[in-house]
């Protein structure tokens, strides 16, 4: 992975954990997804300032249709990829302005992020006993082992 695969950004850990903007909460009862909050507010400022103009440039509409299909596949149950194919519509588009289906789209995600929308599964419960898997690595030679207990 090279150098700066060790910085800041990159690796982490905690709960939650932050990956590629979608917040990932672990519990004993389950999983939790939802946008970060950061991404939600820097997302609502562009599709703000869109609505505001009145104009999304391509290359503007790639990119936050990029980062918007990403929290469609993670956490709207990928209701949201509907709302997204203006927005990657314009991204191809050499047109600003904005159509109406691109406005209501930008409206529905603003919509969306003021609603706080979560995507929360709970574990299945499994009559069999738990297992554990214990895993380590090295470098140098390259290997990897695994031991597993029933």
């Amino acid at each position: 992975m090279g150098t700066s695969a060790i910085s800041e950004k990159k690796l982490c850990a905690g709960n939650p954990l932050v990956v590629l903007g979608i917040e990932i909460k672990l519990s004993a009862s389950g999983i939790v997804f939802k946008p970060a909050e950061d991404k939600i507010c820097k997302w609502s400022a562009r599709i703000g300032k869109a609505l505001e103009q009145e104009m999304l440039s391509p290359g503007e509409a790639s990119k936050l249709g990029g980062a918007l299909q990403w929290a469609a596949q993670s956490t709207f149950r990928r209701l949201g990829r509907a709302m997204v194919r203006p927005i990657t519509k314009q991204g191809h588009s050499r047109s600003s302005t904005l159509s109406k289906e691109l406005k209501w789209a930008l409206q529905w995600w603003l919509e969306v992020f003021e609603m706080g929308i979560v995507e929360e599964r709970k574990w299945k419960t499994c009559s069999m006993p738990p297992v554990h898997l214990f895993c380590d690595a090295r470098s140098t030679p390259p290997r990897i082992a695994a031991v597993l207990f029933k």
